[in-house]
């Protein structure tokens, strides 16, 4: 009988691609969510120095947030 099954993700199944113009509309949503008038893509900039080039491992993703100037967290990662 068969437990599990370990499947290769190195593009076997799923092809992992950055994409900057989804991210820039998650953040649009995101902010809009949140009432915040932050535009997007100075948004986008700045998350991606902060959370994408110099976050570590140790970091707290809603602290990181709340260093960028999001004031509800929870809904903006909603």
């Amino acid at each position: 009988m068969i437990e599990a099954v370990l499947f290769d993700w190195v593009d076997t199944l799923v092809q992992f691609t950055w994409d900057d113009e989804l991210l820039e509309e998650a953040h649009r949503v995101a902010l809009a969510a949140t009432g915040s008038a932050d535009e997007p893509a100075s948004f986008t900039s700045r998350y991606r120095r902060l959370v994408l080039e110099n976050a570590t491992p140790g970091d707290d993703y809603r602290d990181l947030l709340r260093a960028l100037g999001v004031a509800d967290v929870d809904r903006f990662i909603d």
